[in-house]
């Protein structure tokens, strides 16, 4: 009797507990809430960053996940980021087992810019606002995440390191040199997923692609797994091809530990 009372008490428990569910993701898809919801994450956002934040009309729910029709982050008068749409699904149930599980985000059309100016800050490090520092000791973030689709679709990546490119010493322009405070990256697409842990950091890249236009250089493809744990690294079935090569490798790199630093 006490155990088909207990299965009893059980099956109400998870009934009522799916019943919560549908009721807030009901909820939560409103126009009303979402309005509230945006409002808030952009007080939040001005409270703890230093710049000029926009966020679009936010569709879907609170449960599974949402998408943003337009984003963008402007520090001082540059734009860090500026996307067309986000796109963001998530397993929430993953949490109590301290797992941030990603089962998409994807950026459609953005323009991400990396900028450092003469004063050596660099636009990502100045929209921060101080804050008074923490004297207590701090735990290591021992959480897993867990990204198992992540898309940038025809992204812009620049990045302009305007106090490197000041130095007196810095080499004159070259047609075949990679000036790697000078980057800008057209038509950039990428498609991988990722498992980082305190143990372990994953990568599957299943294609990665963009137009370099300083030097002009084309990168077709890149994929492959990628894994660095703490006594290896090692490369899978990597395959890289450019407008005039193509090069495949398997590489094992053992008993040395890159997460040590």
């Amino acid at each position: 009797m006490r155990v088909k009372k207990l299965l009893k008490i059980l099956a109400y428990g998870l009934a009522g507990f799916v019943l919560f569910l549908l009721l807030l993701a009901g909820v939560t898809q409103t126009q009303v809430f979402r309005d509230g919801l945006r409002a808030y994450a952009l007080s939040r956002l001005d409270s703890l960053l230093d710049a000029e934040i926009q966020l679009g009309t936010i569709t879907g729910n609170l449960v599974s996940g949402f998408s943003i029709d337009h984003i963008s982050i402007k520090v001082r008068n540059d734009y860090l980021v500026v996307a067309e749409r986000l796109d963001l699904r998530y397993d929430l149930f993953r949490i109590p087992g301290k797992t941030i599980a990603v089962d998409n985000l994807t950026l459609v059309r953005p323009k991400i810019s990396l900028l450092r100016g003469r004063d050596s800050v660099w636009n990502f490090s100045r929209m921060v606002r101080p804050t008074p520092e923490d004297t207590a000791a701090s735990k290591p973030f021992d959480w897993t995440i867990k990204l198992k689709h992540f898309k940038i679709q025809d992204g812009t990546f620049v990045l302009v390191d305007s106090a490197s490119l000041a130095e007196p010493d810095h080499s004159l322009d070259d047609p075949f040199y990679v000036e790697y405070h000078n980057v800008t990256l057209t038509k950039f697409n990428l498609e991988t997923s990722c498992t980082i842990s305190e143990g372990e950091k994953l990568a599957a890249i299943s294609n990665l692609s963009f137009e370099s236009i300083r030097p002009t250089f084309s990168l077709k493809r890149l994929s492959g797994d990628f894994s660095v744990t703490s006594n290896e690294v090692r490369v899978k079935g990597m395959t890289l091809s450019t407008g005039g090569s193509h090069l495949q490798l398997d590489a094992l790199m053992k008993y040395f530990n890159l997460l040590a630093g």
